[in-house]
């Protein structure tokens, strides 16, 4: 079994609009697994400004940086609230690495406060 859990609470970062973005943990932003298995991943954002956006889509994605095959995409509504969780199953592939996607359609820059990406593969 492997077990990443990567939380970045010290840094905010800035979400471009109409444009998916990864997300980044100090400084980490792809899980490489070490097996081909059955995983269970779980993503937190607590949204410290919206741009001006209404709602903020998130994905998980295999090869977010070059094919991109995502999966478990959700979608947060700002107007109700800036907290959100979310978990999906999903098959990690080894070596194939696994990263969080993010996209809103507001004026102005997003910015993410609170990030938590965890992973249990295996």
């Amino acid at each position: 079994m492997q077990y990443v859990s990567w939380k970045d609470d010290k840094t905010p970062q800035s979400i471009p609009p109409k444009e998916w973005t990864l997300l980044v943990f100090n400084g980490k932003s792809l899980i490489s697994p070490t097996a081909s298995a059955l995983g269970h991943f779980a993503i937190y954002v607590n949204v410290k400004d919206t741009g001006g956006s209404g709602r903020l889509k998130m994905r998980f994605s295999r090869d977010p940086l070059k094919t991109n095959d995502f999966t478990g995409q959700h979608f947060i509504d700002l107007t109700v609230d800036r907290f959100e969780s979310h978990t999906w199953f999903f098959q990690a592939r080894k070596g194939v690495p696994l990263g969080v996607m993010v996209y809103h359609d507001g004026p102005r820059p997003l910015i993410l406060a609170t990030r938590e990406f965890k992973a249990a593969i295996g």
